[in-house]
Protein backbone atom coordinates (compact mmCIF):
# COMPACT_ATOMS: atom_id res chain seq x y z
CA UNK A 1 0.00 0.00 0.00
CA UNK A 2 1.03 3.83 -0.79
CA UNK A 3 1.57 5.76 2.17
CA UNK A 4 1.04 9.03 2.04
CA UNK A 5 3.39 11.77 3.71
CA UNK A 6 2.11 13.98 5.88
CA UNK A 7 3.72 17.00 4.52
CA UNK A 8 4.24 17.50 1.11
CA UNK A 9 7.21 19.33 -0.77
CA UNK A 10 8.20 19.27 -3.65
CA UNK A 11 11.91 19.85 -2.97
CA UNK A 12 13.50 17.28 -0.64
CA UNK A 13 16.88 15.37 -0.40
CA UNK A 14 17.61 12.30 1.62
CA UNK A 15 21.25 12.19 2.92
CA UNK A 16 22.45 8.68 4.60
CA UNK A 17 25.58 9.88 7.20
CA UNK A 18 25.85 7.15 9.31
CA UNK A 19 23.98 4.24 10.55
CA UNK A 20 23.50 6.24 13.91
CA UNK A 21 21.88 9.02 12.44
CA UNK A 22 20.18 9.99 9.07
CA UNK A 23 19.79 13.81 7.56
CA UNK A 24 16.79 14.53 5.63
CA UNK A 25 16.83 18.38 4.16
CA UNK A 26 13.28 19.20 2.89
CA UNK A 27 12.33 22.32 1.56
CA UNK A 28 9.81 24.71 3.36
CA UNK A 29 7.11 25.87 1.31
CA UNK A 30 9.20 25.91 -1.81
CA UNK A 31 6.84 25.08 -4.87
CA UNK A 32 9.94 26.70 -7.61
CA UNK A 33 10.94 23.62 -9.47
CA UNK A 34 13.50 25.48 -10.88
CA UNK A 35 15.23 25.94 -7.24
CA UNK A 36 17.97 23.58 -5.31
CA UNK A 37 17.67 22.75 -2.08
CA UNK A 38 20.86 22.91 -0.30
CA UNK A 39 23.13 20.06 -0.01
CA UNK A 40 25.07 18.57 2.80
CA UNK A 41 29.12 18.73 2.43
CA UNK A 42 30.32 16.81 5.37
CA UNK A 43 28.98 14.38 7.49
CA UNK A 44 28.63 14.68 11.56
CA UNK A 45 27.64 12.71 14.55
CA UNK A 46 25.45 14.14 16.79
CA UNK A 47 25.98 13.21 20.43
CA UNK A 48 24.04 10.21 21.23
CA UNK A 49 24.46 9.33 25.16
CA UNK A 50 24.93 5.44 26.09
CA UNK A 51 22.43 6.13 28.96
CA UNK A 52 19.58 7.07 26.81
CA UNK A 53 20.45 4.90 23.87
CA UNK A 54 20.25 1.99 26.09
CA UNK A 55 16.35 3.45 27.50
CA UNK A 56 15.72 2.67 24.43
CA UNK A 57 14.69 6.59 23.61
CA UNK A 58 15.37 7.55 19.88
CA UNK A 59 13.57 7.94 16.45
CA UNK A 60 13.68 11.53 14.58
CA UNK A 61 14.63 15.36 15.43
CA UNK A 62 13.08 17.46 13.11
CA UNK A 63 14.50 21.28 13.33
CA UNK A 64 13.80 24.43 11.32
CA UNK A 65 17.58 25.74 9.91
CA UNK A 66 17.80 28.63 8.05
CA UNK A 67 20.75 28.42 5.52
CA UNK A 68 22.47 31.40 3.44
CA UNK A 69 24.21 32.16 0.41
CA UNK A 70 27.53 31.32 1.34
CA UNK A 71 26.01 27.97 2.62
CA UNK A 72 26.15 28.86 6.01
CA UNK A 73 23.92 28.03 9.19
CA UNK A 74 22.31 31.45 9.76
CA UNK A 75 19.44 29.92 12.60
CA UNK A 76 18.30 26.17 13.90
CA UNK A 77 15.09 26.31 16.03
CA UNK A 78 11.82 24.58 16.38
CA UNK A 79 12.75 21.21 17.62
CA UNK A 80 9.93 18.46 17.39
CA UNK A 81 10.30 14.64 18.20
CA UNK A 82 11.61 12.36 19.26
CA UNK A 83 9.41 9.39 19.54
CA UNK A 84 6.68 9.96 22.52
CA UNK A 85 7.20 8.25 25.94
CA UNK A 86 4.38 6.64 26.54
CA UNK A 87 4.07 6.61 30.27
CA UNK A 88 6.14 9.71 30.76
CA UNK A 89 6.73 13.63 29.81
CA UNK A 90 7.87 14.30 26.79
CA UNK A 91 9.48 17.16 28.43
CA UNK A 92 11.60 14.23 30.26
CA UNK A 93 14.92 15.74 29.71
CA UNK A 94 16.19 12.35 27.76
CA UNK A 95 14.17 13.52 24.84
CA UNK A 96 15.39 17.54 25.47
CA UNK A 97 19.20 16.33 25.33
CA UNK A 98 18.48 14.78 22.05
CA UNK A 99 16.76 17.59 20.55
CA UNK A 100 19.27 19.92 21.78
CA UNK A 101 22.04 17.43 20.64
CA UNK A 102 19.98 17.34 16.48
CA UNK A 103 20.65 21.18 17.05
CA UNK A 104 24.03 21.55 17.84
CA UNK A 105 24.95 19.01 15.05
CA UNK A 106 22.73 20.71 12.22
CA UNK A 107 24.85 23.93 13.59
CA UNK A 108 28.01 22.29 12.90
CA UNK A 109 27.19 21.08 9.42
CA UNK A 110 28.41 22.16 6.07
CA UNK A 111 25.95 22.96 3.11
CA UNK A 112 26.03 24.04 -0.38
CA UNK A 113 23.63 27.03 -0.28
CA UNK A 114 20.57 25.99 -2.25
CA UNK A 115 20.32 27.59 -6.00
CA UNK A 116 18.12 29.41 -7.87
CA UNK A 117 18.43 30.67 -12.17
CA UNK A 118 22.30 29.96 -11.31
CA UNK A 119 22.58 32.12 -8.39
CA UNK A 120 22.96 30.87 -4.49
CA UNK A 121 19.85 31.99 -2.45
CA UNK A 122 19.33 32.08 1.07
CA UNK A 123 16.25 29.05 1.92
CA UNK A 124 14.92 27.75 4.88
CA UNK A 125 14.67 23.76 5.43
CA UNK A 126 12.97 21.23 7.81
CA UNK A 127 16.62 18.77 8.52
CA UNK A 128 15.86 15.59 10.52
CA UNK A 129 18.20 13.71 11.99
CA UNK A 130 17.74 10.19 13.36
CA UNK A 131 18.58 8.50 16.31
CA UNK A 132 18.70 4.59 15.76
CA UNK A 133 18.87 3.18 18.76
CA UNK A 134 18.39 -0.75 17.93
CA UNK A 135 20.20 -3.40 16.51
CA UNK A 136 20.27 -7.19 15.05
CA UNK A 137 21.21 -9.67 17.70
CA UNK A 138 24.53 -11.05 16.05
CA UNK A 139 25.79 -14.49 16.96
CA UNK A 140 28.21 -14.91 19.68
CA UNK A 141 28.20 -11.30 20.68
CA UNK A 142 26.92 -9.44 23.27
CA UNK A 143 23.10 -8.71 22.64
CA UNK A 144 21.96 -5.44 22.40
CA UNK A 145 20.19 -3.08 24.91
CA UNK A 146 17.05 -2.73 22.24
CA UNK A 147 16.82 -5.65 19.49
CA UNK A 148 15.10 -5.00 16.21
CA UNK A 149 12.82 -7.59 15.44
CA UNK A 150 10.90 -5.11 12.25
CA UNK A 151 6.84 -5.59 12.30
CA UNK A 152 5.64 -6.37 15.69
CA UNK A 153 2.22 -7.33 14.68
CA UNK A 154 2.75 -11.18 15.06
CA UNK A 155 3.32 -10.85 18.58
CA UNK A 156 0.93 -8.56 19.80
CA UNK A 157 -1.52 -9.60 22.68
CA UNK A 158 -3.92 -6.18 22.82
CA UNK A 159 -3.65 -3.98 19.31
CA UNK A 160 -6.07 -1.22 19.85
CA UNK A 161 -7.90 0.14 16.72
CA UNK A 162 -7.02 3.97 16.11
CA UNK A 163 -9.63 6.66 16.82
CA UNK A 164 -10.24 7.89 13.56
CA UNK A 165 -10.33 11.94 13.99
CA UNK A 166 -12.98 14.04 13.37
CA UNK A 167 -10.86 16.45 11.14
CA UNK A 168 -9.03 13.60 9.67
CA UNK A 169 -12.84 12.10 8.83
CA UNK A 170 -13.84 15.64 7.48
CA UNK A 171 -10.86 16.47 5.14
CA UNK A 172 -11.35 12.39 4.05
CA UNK A 173 -7.62 12.12 5.21
CA UNK A 174 -6.86 8.31 4.71
CA UNK A 175 -3.93 5.82 4.28
CA UNK A 176 -1.25 4.03 6.10
CA UNK A 177 0.45 5.26 9.30
CA UNK A 178 4.06 3.30 10.71
CA UNK A 179 4.60 3.64 13.90
CA UNK A 180 8.18 3.04 15.49
CA UNK A 181 7.76 1.42 18.53
CA UNK A 182 9.97 0.04 21.27
CA UNK A 183 8.46 -2.56 23.64
CA UNK A 184 9.91 -3.12 27.11
CA UNK A 185 10.86 -6.26 28.83
CA UNK A 186 7.04 -6.98 30.14
CA UNK A 187 5.11 -6.06 26.32
CA UNK A 188 4.29 -2.83 27.38
CA UNK A 189 4.79 0.13 24.35
CA UNK A 190 8.13 2.39 26.17
CA UNK A 191 7.79 4.71 23.68
CA UNK A 192 5.94 5.09 19.98
CA UNK A 193 6.77 7.75 17.12
CA UNK A 194 4.70 7.85 13.69
CA UNK A 195 7.12 8.07 10.38
CA UNK A 196 4.73 9.07 7.85
CA UNK A 197 1.10 9.33 6.84
CA UNK A 198 -1.00 12.40 6.99
CA UNK A 199 -0.20 14.53 9.83
CA UNK A 200 -3.67 14.48 11.23
CA UNK A 201 -3.83 10.39 11.51
CA UNK A 202 -0.53 10.27 13.19
CA UNK A 203 -1.69 11.86 16.90
CA UNK A 204 -4.14 8.60 17.37
CA UNK A 205 -2.04 6.08 15.56
CA UNK A 206 0.60 6.77 18.14
CA UNK A 207 -2.02 7.00 20.85
CA UNK A 208 -3.08 3.58 19.76
CA UNK A 209 0.31 2.13 19.38
CA UNK A 210 1.31 3.44 23.24
CA UNK A 211 -2.19 0.89 24.50
CA UNK A 212 -0.63 -1.80 22.54
CA UNK A 213 0.74 -5.65 24.49
CA UNK A 214 2.78 -7.40 23.32
CA UNK A 215 4.50 -11.27 24.54
CA UNK A 216 7.68 -10.98 25.77
CA UNK A 217 10.36 -11.34 23.55
CA UNK A 218 13.08 -13.38 25.14
CA UNK A 219 17.17 -14.22 23.64
CA UNK A 220 18.87 -16.44 25.49
CA UNK A 221 16.31 -16.89 27.99
CA UNK A 222 16.39 -13.08 28.70
CA UNK A 223 13.70 -11.36 28.25
CA UNK A 224 15.05 -7.89 25.91
CA UNK A 225 13.11 -4.57 24.64
CA UNK A 226 12.47 -5.23 21.01
CA UNK A 227 11.94 -2.19 18.12
CA UNK A 228 9.72 -2.80 15.68
CA UNK A 229 6.96 -1.21 13.67
CA UNK A 230 3.12 -1.12 13.69
CA UNK A 231 1.04 -0.16 11.11
CA UNK A 232 -2.59 1.33 10.90
CA UNK A 233 -4.53 1.76 7.96
CA UNK A 234 -7.17 4.25 7.71
CA UNK A 235 -10.34 4.70 5.86
CA UNK A 236 -12.65 7.36 5.69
Amino acid sequence: MTIILGMKFRLCTFLIIAMVSTLAVMAQGQEDKTVQPPKLLSEFNPVYPEAIKDAGIGGRVTVRTSIGESGEVLSVDQPSGPATLCNGDNNDSRLVTLRESAINAVRQAKFAPAMKDGKPVRMTVWVTVKFGQSAKPVRGMETPAVVAVGVVTGKAISLPKPVYPPQGRASRARGAVPVEVVIDETGKVFSAQAIAGHHLLRPPAVEAACMARFSETRIDGKAVRVSGVITYNFMP
